[in-house]
């Protein structure tokens, strides 16, 4: 019903000045009066859901402006973080390198302490064979040097003896195997 009768006020007062016979020269106060009652229903309707809206409105600006400075912080904290983490990591690189550094040269030192272990066998290997090389080489030689001592001997023998001295020479050594005999034989009878 109310609205009925504000509906009335504003179309009449648009109605008066159609009919009216005025020239159109003046300063016609029925629009004005026309516009603030217009204006006065509008903000009776409006008011509450308008007030309502920029109230609602605010209350949401103000919770977007505070997630955002909630996500900001958060933002803010990672980026500490990551900052922290990318500095432990250029540590933990570096820490990483030096151990990777320390590997190497134990495994330097490892496969150089094997290699003098192994050059050292290697010569007391060669020198165990040249010495065993070189006493079989002395046995041959000695035994060469005896063999070519005998036939040198023989044939100076046989080359300087004669029949007389050979004669002497086989009559010295009977007396010699005979008198062995005896001593050996003397022996076992007492």
């Amino acid at each position: 019903m109310r609205s009925l009768l504000l509906l009335t006020v504003l179309v009449f007062p648009a109605t008066a000045l159609a009919s009216g016979g005025d020239d159109g020269h003046g300063f016609d106060y029925f629009y004005l009066i026309d516009f603030i009652v217009f204006a006065a229903i509008i903000r009776h309707f409006a008011a509450k859901p308008i007030q309502t809206f920029l109230q609602t409105r605010r209350e949401n600006l103000m919770s977007e402006i505070e997630e955002a400075n909630r996500l900001k912080e958060e933002a803010h904290q990672r980026l500490e973080e990551y900052t922290q983490r990318i500095a432990s990591l250029d540590s933990e690189r570096e820490q990483i390198k030096q151990d990777f550094l320390a590997d190497g040269a134990r495994e330097r030192d490892r496969i150089v302490a094997e290699a003098e272990a192994t050059a050292v066998r290697l010569v007391e290997d060669a020198q165990r064979r040249i010495e065993g090389e070189a006493r079989r080489l002395q046995i041959a030689l000695e035994e060469e040097a005896v063999q070519l001592a005998v036939t040198l001997v023989e044939s100076t023998a046989k080359q300087r003896m004669d029949a007389a001295v050979q004669t002497q020479f086989v009559e010295e050594s009977i007396q010699v195997i005979e008198s062995l005999e005896k001593g050996s034989l003397g022996s076992q009878g007492a």
